[in-house]
């Protein structure tokens, strides 16, 4: 990157975490997509694509034959 370049050509950050456990046991979702949002006003962040997305295992229950979405897969 030349120095004084923008940021327009950096590709959009998605961190998933496939976790063995529950994070979020008072829900049975299995998938969780996280936005960075302003903590005090509580706007979100103007990129949409930069996400945190978690998804817990323990919760997919479903069998081989059962798989259906993009996601089951």
């Amino acid at each position: 990157m030349i120095r004084g370049q923008g940021y327009f050509k950096l590709k959009p950050v998605i961190a998933l975490t496939i976790t063995d456990f529950e994070m979020f046991d008072h829900d049975q979702e299995v998938i969780y997509p996280f936005v960075f949002k302003e903590k005090k006003r509580l706007f979100d962040y103007v990129e949409p694509e930069i996400e945190l997305i978690f998804i817990e295992l323990p919760k997919f229950n479903k069998q081989l034959d059962e798989l259906e979405t993009w996601n089951d897969k």
